[in-house]
């Protein structure tokens, strides 16, 4: 009996702490954005996080100053879930350690395209790194974001 009730304090405990990614991360924007023809870039990044799913919204900011945020709830048990992305991409998603966010997006078509996405937190909780792999060229893209 000692051993359950020690079993569910340290469950309620673990699910009343609040991830180290919750909340709102910001990042830089182009200075000469304006005279850009870029679509839009990112401009910050935010993290709902319950004890099996991450909504995360992505910002960007376009050159004329319009602003869009798209939202993706991942459900972080490991497994294959639709994605936003299209009906014929899944998902899947999983917390590698308190600091790590993995996200792998596998698209079927004609071919298989995989976008590996990590999140990564820094030691000192002040930075977060977004870095993007994209198989069908190879592509890497990082990003990193600020409180």
């Amino acid at each position: 009996m000692k051993t359950m009730v020690a079993v569910v304090l340290l469950l309620v405990a673990q699910l009343s702490q609040v991830s180290l990614f919750e909340g709102d991360w910001r990042t830089d924007v182009p200075p000469d954005l304006k005279s850009s023809s870029i679509a839009a870039v990112p401009s910050g990044i935010s993290f709902g996080v319950t004890a099996d799913k991450v909504t995360v919204t992505n910002r960007s900011v376009s050159p004329n100053g319009s602003s869009r945020a798209s939202n993706e709830v991942l459900q972080t048990d490991g497994k294959p879930h639709p994605s936003t992305l299209g009906e014929t991409w899944t998902v899947v998603a999983m917390w590698s350690n308190p600091y790590l966010l993995d996200v792998m997006y596998t698209g079927r078509g004609v071919r298989v395209v995989t976008v590996h996405v990590t999140y990564s937190l820094s030691a000192d909780q002040k930075t977060l790194t977004r870095r993007s792999v994209y198989s069908a060229n190879d592509y890497i893209e990082e990003r990193v974001f600020y409180r």
